[in-house]
């Protein structure tokens, strides 16, 4: 069988409904266009030409009949034709004449609104019921005799777009996509070109980001209906619903709202995700009870994981720290001047607690990794309204480790760690410090840190007496902070040096509180052993027992000894040695006015230089 080879005149003909006379003018002006010379006729040569080839009789009813066909809002004035002002003489559309040609594979101009279609509808298809079915159903039932507006809203990344593509594809149409905000006046040629497009391509038009308000003025909403009755389906999406009063006569409209994926559709989104980008040895669910992402955001932060892989040289595997920064590389903006992010560098090894303390510690891990689960899939959501957050307190003496516990959260968790500067916090204006705190909990919703107020006593003391407005506005901010901590759906962590001075209701209402003990001669001696690095060169054997004894110090206190004693033997190109050492405990003591005695010192007091 022969093949039917394409006519871009019969095709034109059919999708702009065009009689004969239309027919004949286009193919004039395409003549004429390629000849060379001038390529405009006047509209009555126009008609002169058909009758001269019998298409007609030369009646002066028929001439007025054919001359219909050059109103300005006729088809061929609006998709063909081009009028030379002052002349009455038309030329063929230069978009049209390069179609005619055989250029049919989309038009220079106007490629970039092409949208390619998803196959496999992206990951937005893996997230549950598809609104794609009562979409085709509403427009069986209202697009008989009126165009259909269809509005998906919801936060960018939910895959609305994605939607409109799989309608798309189960309609065997294509789609163009422009943003938004060519909706103005002077671009009302352009629009018109757009919908030209549509028409020949047989696509569906998707106008993006489109706000409320722009139906609220009389040009929009005629524009609007313009575009609707022009496209037959005409899709928006936005951040926002268009309420049904907004939407213009004669237009039937659905809206419909994509909302974010829930726990379980999360995980089969980073599931999905990790597969197609290799990272299969990666927990879908740890990430999807870290965050809550877009479909999209999830793509892009598996691809921003693998790139920080590619940096560090090992492509082909991508860590749990390179997706924690893949992660906050979508979240940026940090939490600005009021905090100051802690770059977390100890382990469960490195921290020593009581057992009792570590359990806690760990369980309050556990229920941050399993909130979601808790919360969603099990149904625990419905019956706790707020409070949902883990809120921690660590109480105890200087130096214990409660920075390093916060810091030993961050790595268990992989989220990063902040701590928040209380002076840039805390203001002595009213209203001042609670506007501080809501851009805090506001930033920290988005970023998903761990949130560490040290000295938190400032902000949580004692509810005082109310003698004056002072104390009255500051019992306001400590029930302002706590109600942000109940808000706060991510881990808060409270540390102070005393715990005798939080207001009892206060307590009553944290998930975890943590006595960090100071410590005893045992793990003072792990602490002592812990604090020197494998790589720091030791000249003979360190008495670490005596030095547990001898000196009672905190875990921050031997820690700088230690630093202290490295510092002084790498000046003197000498290894570590117990000399170093004790010089280290000394710098300690003097730092609180304290003065090592001889009996203190024992055995090594000759090694104390003065």
């Amino acid at each position: 069988m022969k093949k039917r080879s394409f006519s871009p005149q019969k095709y034109l003909a059919s999708v702009f409904e065009l009689d004969d006379f239309e027919c004949f003018c286009i193919e004039r002006l395409r003549e004429k266009a390629e000849s060379g010379r001038e390529p405009a006729l006047s509209k009555s040569e126009l008609a002169a030409g058909f009758f001269k080839e019998g298409k007609g009789a030369e009646k002066e009813e028929d001439a007025a009949q054919l001359m219909a066909v050059f109103w300005p809002d006729s088809p061929l004035m609006r998709y063909f034709l081009r009028e030379e002002r002052g002349t009455g003489k038309v030329s063929l559309d230069e978009r049209m004449l390069v179609f005619l040609q055989g250029e049919i594979d989309g038009y220079g101009p106007y490629r970039f609104l092409w949208e390619r279609l998803d196959p496999d509808g992206g990951l937005a298809k893996l997230e549950g019921k598809s609104p794609v079915p009562l979409m085709e159903s509403f427009l069986e039932k209202e697009g008989r005799d009126r165009p259909v507006h269809f509005h998906l809203y919801g936060q960018e990344g939910t895959g609305r777009k994605s939607r409109i593509q799989e309608f798309c594809k189960d309609a065997g149409r294509s789609l163009f996509v422009m943003d938004g905000r060519l909706l103005e006046e002077e671009n009302q040629e352009l629009l018109g070109d757009i919908l030209r497009e549509c028409r020949i391509y047989g696509a569906f038009l998707l106008v993006r980001e489109f706000r409320p308000e722009w139906l609220k003025d009389s040009w929009h909403r005629g524009l609007f209906r313009w575009m609707a009755q022009e496209s037959g389906v005409l899709f928006t999406t936005g951040t926002e619903e268009l309420y049904p009063h907004t939407c213009p006569e004669g237009v039937a409209a659905l809206e419909l709202e994509i909302p974010l994926p829930d726990f379980a559709g999360s995980c089969r989104l980073w599931e999905a995700e990790f597969a197609r980008q290799g990272c299969a040895e990666l927990s879908a669910l740890e990430w999807a009870n870290k965050f809550v992402f877009t479909p999209g955001q999830i793509r892009e932060a598996v691809a921003a994981a693998k790139q920080y892989a590619m940096k560090d040289g090992h492509a082909e595997t991508v860590s749990r720290e390179d997706m924690r920064k893949g992660c906050y590389h979508l979240l940026r903006g940090g939490m600005g001047k009021k905090a100051a992010r802690i770059r977390p560098c100890y382990t469960w090894e490195e921290l020593v607690l009581p057992p009792g303390q570590k359990r806690k510690l760990r369980d309050a891990c556990n229920q941050a990794a399993c909130r979601k689960k808790i919360y969603e899939t099990w149904g625990f959501g419905k019956k706790i309204a707020y409070g949902r957050g883990i809120s921690v307190i660590f109480a105890g003496p200087p130096g214990t480790g409660k920075t390093m516990a916060a810091q030993v959260m961050a790595s268990e968790l992989c989220l990063d760690l902040y701590r928040i500067e209380l002076p840039a916090v805390v203001s002595k204006y009213i209203g001042e410090t609670e506007k501080n705190l809501e851009e805090i909990f506001e930033q920290a919703a988005k970023s998903q840190v761990i949130l560490f107020f040290d000295e938190a006593d400032v902000l949580f003391s004692k509810r005082t007496e109310v003698r004056d407005s002072n104390d009255k506005y500051s019992n306001m901010e400590a029930a302002f902070l706590l109600q942000k901590m109940e808000e706060y759906e991510g881990i808060t962590v409270l540390a102070t040096n005393f715990l005798q001075n939080f207001d009892e209701a206060f307590k009553r209402r944290m998930k975890f509180i943590i006595d960090f003990p100071f410590p005893g001669p045992e793990e003072r001696r792990q602490i002592w052993k812990q604090a020197f690095p494998a790589e720091v060169p030791v000249d003979g054997e360190l008495d670490f027992d005596f030095l547990a004894g001898a000196f009672e110090l905190s875990g921050s206190n031997i820690k700088n000894s230690v630093l202290h004693a490295a510092f002084l033997a790498a000046a003197s190109g000498e290894a570590v040695s117990m000399r170093h050492v004790i010089a280290g405990v000394r710098n300690e003591f003097e730092k609180s006015g304290k003065i090592l005695s001889r009996e203190q010192l024992g055995q090594y007091y000759m090694l104390l230089e003065v």
